[in-house]
């Protein structure tokens, strides 16, 4: 009877030691890269982001999700809209452009741009950066121009091919269209929200017509408290409907690795060789920046809530050995204790 009685008073410390655990892991899968998968085949009601159509892909430095709606609102266009994962924090910005242009992380040790003298980046150089990551493959990319605004030289590395040093980047002009050539990716790099939205007013296409480009956008750092991700839009123009971001990457509405960048630019329907993305695409959503938002305060909450999870999780298995270990020490004989136990 005593034995029946003293059960349910367990049950309460076994639910909160399994909630701690289950916040713990979802905090821990929300905090790093999502695990990539083989590519699978696209379903009929999805297109493709960018590929070889795609004109220009502007890299935003510091991105948040509010900022990247406001901007997309004001834009007027249809978009798609998700969140891409990111290098750590701190992760230098040279080693963030060559992992998109490779689509697999890349060390740029010994490869820093001057901002002074961005051209510092020569053929010695560049041939020891690719043989430092000899799985990475800098080549097949659209050949790209790329302007940068200051700070924002490294941009320029993007150019890096399988052969020779990128040309340095152009600066960044501070009015005036900017127009694509076809055939040819035209790549900004902007240090935050009130540089991308003066750069997407500019954009035209030479085409007959005019009109606005298709238009990549990745942000390139972790926002704080956003655990590894940054916003990406494909403005769309006209032509095709709005929706959310997706890859056969990560097989998951709204979010996409930033592996997946190289393959969407170089337009293949599937895993490049040498790169770890598959293809970005879009699913038809009606509201993409509302869907994207949600999930972005969601990934928001699980990051504020780790802290205090890892906390209590600790203190539980601190106390929770500490009663092993007296356990043990009481089931030991008396002669066999410890000197400081045996009392």
């Amino acid at each position: 009877m005593a034995g029946a009685l003293a059960r349910p008073s367990r049950i309460p410390a076994m639910r909160t030691r399994r909630g701690v655990r289950a916040v713990l892991l979802v905090a821990a899968l929300a905090s790093v890269v999502w695990p990539l998968r083989p590519a699978a085949a696209s379903t009929p009601n999805r297109h493709q982001l960018a590929g070889a159509q795609t004109g220009v892909l502007v890299l935003v430095r510091r991105l948040t999700w509010d900022q990247a709606a406001a901007v997309a609102g004001r834009h007027g266009s249809p978009v798609t809209a998700g969140l891409v994962s990111t290098l750590p924090a701190g992760v230098p910005l040279e080693d963030r452009v060559l992992s998109l242009a490779a689509g697999r992380q890349v060390h740029a040790d010994g490869l820093r741009v001057n901002e002074e003298a961005p051209d510092d980046v020569g053929v010695a150089a560049a041939d020891r950066l690719r043989a430092a990551n000899p799985d990475a493959d800098f080549g097949g990319l659209p050949p790209p121009r790329v302007l940068a605004e200051p700070g924002m030289a490294a941009t320029g590395l993007l150019a890096l091919g399988a052969a020779g040093a990128p040309p340095p980047p152009a600066v960044l002009p501070a009015s005036g269209a900017l127009l694509t050539v076809p055939g040819q990716l035209l790549v900004v790099g902007v240090a935050d929200a009130w540089g991308l939205g003066r750069v997407l007013g500019r954009l035209e296409s030479p085409s007959p017509g005019g009109g606005r480009p298709r238009v990549l956008v990745v942000g390139l750092e972790p926002p704080p408290g956003r655990a590894r991700t940054a916003p990406l839009l494909e403005f769309l123009g006209a032509r095709l409907p709005g929706g959310v971001a997706t890859s056969d990457s990560t097989r998951r509405d709204g979010l996409v690795a930033y592996q997946d960048v190289r393959p969407t630019l170089t337009g293949l329907t599937g895993s490049a060789s040498g790169t770890q993305g598959a293809p970005i695409r879009s699913l038809p959503n009606s509201d993409p920046l509302g869907f994207v938002g949600h999930l972005d305060r969601q990934v928001a909450a699980l990051v504020e809530a780790r802290g205090p999870a890892v906390v209590l999780y600790a203190a539980l298995s601190t106390i929770a050995m500490a009663v092993c270990l007296a356990a043990l020490l009481l089931a030991l004989p008396r002669a066999r204790r410890p000197a400081w136990a045996a009392g």
